[in-house]
């Protein structure tokens, strides 16, 4: 059998694996297998093939998961070098295979014994957690709360979860409140770190890989760090955000009998079955189901997930709506002058901007085809994406397949603390989500809408879900219909035309944010459900 060039087996973000192998020479035709393909049958046609070498990524690959199995495909392949990359730090260890093996191959075999070890014990964990009625709280106000934030895969840096987690810990400062930030995540840390004015300083907690076969194991790694270390912090609550096969929170409110206040943003059994794919289903949904029935109160981000939740018969009384918010204040600095100056954009054109994490629900492939329709008849119009993510790559191909790649530009991530600048630098703000696959009803409440809001430009965004609900097409944004990539360039070419349309469009948008949309109501709707449970009283 003809023997391909290079197997690329990204671990963590693909995109961001893909983008740092474009610098490595000689790799030849490239074909990408990623560690959850493993069990379907394209992953083991790519595995019967032979391949001269097997480039491994990650930040760094030998602490993400799935590097145990990744380490066995090389002999499998019969491949002759081993290419290690760091896709944050973009070093890169070049070793042949015989003296790759002996080290690595022992290391492999333990984690994935170590891993199918743990699997048990969660099932076994996830059915006791699950019994009993949820914690009730001490008497007495909120005062101190512990803020927990599991990994259980590639760190996160940016993004709408780092924006909530920093954002309402900063509100809740503000209402008095000792947040006592936990987590397993150095990236997050960074992050916040970084800010010229941080939010907090995160206590992270290290472990170890010897778990990191799988999203399951890894989580078990993740939960008895965060375990350990929160067991003897004194805390009137817990908060944590809902993470896939989590179940640090729901332990730790059993332990301590402090009630368990979980932030859900959806469905992990949702995303395990159409982006995070997993064999463990099963086990999935029932850790899920540990933590919903721990949980004293439910904070959901929509109402498609609050009636999803009482269809799971979640109590109602239990589950509070509590939408993303948006520190105002945040986007009225400026900036966007300097910010079109080192990207060589002038004030007569016109800047189209788009910021996220580019997921698959994101739409930034259609925009990039609605940009590139657009561009022919209005040559002073310009793009520009912020962000980064698995659709990344896709995106930049249709800008380049519609010959907009001039006008284009990809700054990659930025730190949240220069988000305001980038977005006070565009003209026009776009939030182009596409339909949930299936049919199923959109859920999600996207940070980027109201930070667009606030940022007070023009917004262009789909009409779907929660969108529609807080935007109101004529009065602060205009509306289309979600995946129509015709009505999409049509409403970016009329705002593009209209200045005087799109400052009235972005100050009735900024004037509702203030009034409705801010982290500071966020945390007080927390506040006020620690208020509304039910104390525990001493006869």
């Amino acid at each position: 059998m003809a023997q391909t060039q290079t197997l690329l087996v990204p671990l963590g973000n693909p995109a961001a694996g893909r983008e740092a192998i474009d610098d490595l020479s000689d790799l030849g035709s490239i074909t990408t297998l990623r560690v959850p393909m493993l069990g379907t049958r394209e992953g083991r046609q790519l595995l019967v093939r032979r391949y001269q070498r097997v480039v491994i990524t990650g930040s760094p690959p030998t602490s993400e998961i799935g590097f145990g199995l990744a380490t066995m495909i090389v002999p499998l392949v019969r491949a002759r070098h081993v290419i290690l990359v760091d896709d944050r730090t973009g070093e890169t260890n070049v070793r042949r295979t015989p003296s790759f093996l002996p080290a690595a191959i022992p290391r492999a075999l333990f984690q994935l014994a170590a891993s199918s070890s743990a699997v048990p014990a969660q099932r076994l964990a996830a059915g006791l957690l699950g019994q009993g009625k949820p914690p009730r709280r001490r008497s007495g106000p909120l005062e101190r709360m512990l803020y927990l934030r599991p990994t259980v895969g590639s760190g996160a840096s940016f993004g709408g979860s780092v924006t909530h987690a920093h954002e309402l810990i900063r509100a809740f400062g503000e209402l008095g409140i000792d947040v006592l930030p936990l987590t397993t995540d150095d990236a997050i840390a960074e992050t916040a770190e970084d800010d010229p004015d941080p939010p907090c300083h995160w206590k992270v907690l290290k472990i170890g890989a010897s778990l990191n076969a799988l999203p399951a194991s890894a989580a078990v790694a993740d939960d008895l760090a965060l375990v350990r270390g929160g067991v003897r912090i004194h805390v009137d609550v817990i908060y944590q955000r809902h993470t896939r096969f989590s179940l640090c929170g729901a332990a730790l409110a059993r332990v301590t009998r402090r009630p368990l206040f979980l932030e859900y943003n959806g469905s992990e059994v949702f995303t395990g079955k159409y982006w995070h794919t997993t064999p463990l289903k099963r086990q999935l949904a029932r850790c899920e189901r540990a933590v919903l029935c721990t949980a004293s109160r439910i904070f959901v981000v929509s109402d498609v997930d609050r009636r999803d939740l009482i269809a799971r018969g979640i109590p109602a009384e239990r589950i509070v709506l509590n939408t993303n918010g948006v520190s105002p204040d945040r986007f009225a600095t400026g900036g966007g002058l300097a910010v079109r100056r080192d990207l060589g954009l002038s004030s007569e054109e016109v800047v189209v901007g788009f910021v996220g994490t580019f997921g698959p629900w994101h739409g930034a492939p259609l925009l990039a085809r609605a940009f590139a329709r657009l561009y022919p008849d209005l040559p002073r119009l310009r793009m520009l994406f912020v962000g980064d993510g698995p659709e990344l790559e896709q995106t930049r191909e249709e800008i380049r397949i519609g010959g907009a790649e001039g006008p284009a530009r990809f700054v990659g991530r930025v730190r949240p603390s220069d988000i305001p600048r980038f977005l006070d630098a565009c003209d026009i703000l776009v939030s182009p989500q596409v339909p949930l696959p299936d049919g199923i009803e959109f859920f999600g409440s996207p940070t980027k809408l109201f930070e667009y809001m606030a940022a007070g430009k023009g917004i262009v965004a789909s009409r779907l879900g929660q969108i529609g609900e807080v935007l109101e097409h004529g009065q602060t944004a205009f509306l289309v219909e979600p995946g129509d990539e015709a009505a999409l360039s049509e409403a970016i070419l009329r705002l593009a035309n209209a200045p005087e349309l799109r400052a009235q469009l972005g100050a009735a948008a900024r004037e509702r944010a203030r009034e409705r949309h801010t982290w500071a109501a966020s945390a007080m709707r927390v506040v006020e459900a620690y208020e509304g449970l039910a104390p525990i009283t001493t006869a």
